[in-house]
């Protein structure tokens, strides 16, 4: 065959698990159609998916040069946003049972959460000791006041 040159990306195509971007190519001496995967990291943050893009296009020339870093940025946002949709809330699934990629994950959201919603004393809608009454969605009988027993009458 003669040397290898660039080859000629024909369709991108991603695969969410396990978290791959799939180079379908050929070169101008075959006429077969190759194709090469490219496992990505999930966990980036969306500020750091274009750096990420970048890195796989430095890594990986051959089969990602021609290819767009917008384009490349749709394609991994594409993967992390179904790798956040398709997994359970945090109330369904076992934390202590997933994949330490998939904790690191849950915590990030958990803390971009909790830091959207913190509340410091210097902010106009702090108030200290705040004490709020919420009603209960269903009725149980496990936490009514009627079983509270004072110190003073227990004795």
């Amino acid at each position: 065959p003669p040397p290898r040159r660039m080859v000629e990306p024909e369709r991108l195509a991603v695969k969410r698990s396990p978290p791959q971007l799939s180079i379908f190519y050929s070169r101008d001496y075959t006429l077969r159609r190759h194709d090469f995967k490219i496992d990505v990291h999930t966990g980036a943050a969306d500020h750091e998916i274009k750096s990420l893009a970048k890195t796989l296009q430095n890594e990986n020339p051959q089969y990602l040069k021609q290819i767009k870093v917008e384009q490349l940025v749709r394609m991994i946002k594409f993967i992390c946003d179904g790798k956040n949709s398709e997994s359970k809330t945090s109330e369904e699934k076992n934390l202590n049972k997933v994949s330490s990629e998939e904790l690191d994950l849950t915590k990030r959201a958990m803390n971009k959460d909790f830091i959207k919603n913190k509340v410091n004393p210097d902010d106009p809608d702090y108030v200290y000791d705040k004490q709020v009454d919420f009603e209960g969605a269903e009725e149980n009988d496990w936490d009514d006041d009627d079983d509270i027993v004072d110190d003073d009458d227990a004795f």
